[in-house]
Parts: structure tokens; sequence; C-alpha cells
């Protein structure tokens, strides 16, 4: 197993290794099942959701918003353009109304500016960042407490507002949808060798409007990529 490099702010470093991927209890929905033991390299995870702020930047950086990227008309959409500059009321909220082109699309941008890969994870990656070094069901434990995390709140909250899991990373659990980078295949877990194409896209980790088997780290949500939802929003890797 590799050492891990120096930290960097606002990454968490995902070490190589095996994780479970699915559903081990019986209580999730048939395509998280049959659970696998899954292999990864290893991985920086941006600590936090996306948030306005940084999408903003991005936006002001290429000069545009597509509409296919978010839907600055959302009452729920906290970027709004004035004067010619894309800014934020409320930075530390993440970015929703996101598609999942959008979320492309900033990824691509975060790598030409910095020089660094960045994309979205997988689903795999995704599962075995939330679950932690300990493999819970839900990113602080194996038991759904309401107060752990942003669940039947009915709001947004910003980013880091309750504690990280064993990763370091916050927010896994709730808050908004993260889109991943897979399309969405029902058989995936019991047909690994023979994926099917779709025109469905997954989205990871639960909302601040869901409660229990709805936020597990195995539940599996899907959308067309083109869905701008008002809780929706995604998380960046950064590849070593």
């Amino acid at each position: 197993m590799r050492r891990p490099p120096p930290a960097e702010e606002g990454w968490c470093w995902i070490p190589e290794g095996g994780s479970v991927q699915g559903d081990t209890i019986g209580v999730g929905q048939e395509d998280e099942r049959p659970a696998r033991l899954v292999r990864l390299p290893a991985f920086w995870l941006a600590k936090f959701e996306a948030t306005n702020a940084e999408y903003a930047a991005f936006l002001n950086d290429v000069g545009a918003a597509d509409e296919k990227w978010l839907n600055l008309e959302s009452h729920k959409c906290m970027i709004k353009r004035e004067g010619g500059r894309f800014a934020s009321t409320e930075p530390r909220l993440p970015v929703v109304t996101v598609s999942w082109h959008g979320a492309q699309a900033y990824c691509a941008w975060l790598t030409k500016k910095t020089g660094r890969a960045h994309r979205l994870p997988t689903e795999a990656e995704w599962e075995k960042a939330a679950r932690g070094p300990e493999s819970f069901m839900y990113a602080y434990g194996n038991v759904y407490t309401q107060k752990k995390a942003n669940q039947e709140s009915g709001r947004i909250c910003a980013v880091g507002s309750f504690a990280p899991n064993g990763f370091g990373l916050q927010d896994m659990t709730g808050n908004v949808f993260e889109w991943v980078k897979d399309s969405y295949d029902r058989h995936l877990y019991a047909h690994p060798d023979r994926p099917e194409p779709s025109e469905y896209h997954v989205l990871r980790g639960g909302s601040f409007v869901l409660d229990g088997v709805y936020l597990r780290n195995p539940f599996r949500m899907r959308y067309r990529p083109g869905v701008q939802a008002d809780d929706i929003g995604f998380r960046v890797l950064r590849e070593p």
C-alpha cells in the first residue's frame, strides 16, 4: 500500500484497497445486490460538496452559464448574474440545480485551470469514501440518527455543518444528492462484466428531504443527466 502523500487543503485522501459495495444486510433495493468487494486505487476526494462560491468562480472564468449546466431561474439556485458577473449571497451552501453536464463542465474547467486531473467519482469510489475506513452504513455510523447529518430538515445547510467521517469527508450523508460519473445499470452488481447502456446517471448520498433507508451509503438514485433539481449537487475527485 502506498504511503499517504502530504495533505492538501480541502481534499481527503482515500487509500487504495478493498471496499464493500452494495446492500449487505438485506434492507436495500434490488439494484444494490448482490453486495460485492471491489478493489480501488487511491484518490483524493473533495472534503465538501461543490459550493455556490466555487461554481460562481467557474462561471465567471468561462464568462457564461450554459442553460444545460444549471437553472439560474430556480429560486433554490443561489447563484445570480448581476452586472455581468456571477455571485452568490450564500457562498457556503452547496450549489444545486446542477445537471450532470454542469458537474462535468466544472470538472473539465478545474482540470484545465490546475493542470491536475479532476472528475466525478465513480459509484464504487463514492461509496468507499462515504463508508469510511469502518465501512459504515451511514457516514456517521450504522444506526440512523437524524441529528448527525442534514436529514429530514427540509433545507440545505452550509457545507461542513456536521462532523466528518473517518476519512475526513463531510456531508456524505444527506444535505444534497451528488452526481457520480457512472451511467445507471440496474443489474451492474450481478453482471459487472456486461454493463447495460442507459439513459440515466447515478446520484448518491441522499438529501435534506429524505430519511432512513434512502440515506444509506449503498442507496442508488437515478435521473436523466439533464435534470436540474433543487436537492442535487456534486463533489469532485482529484486523481493522484
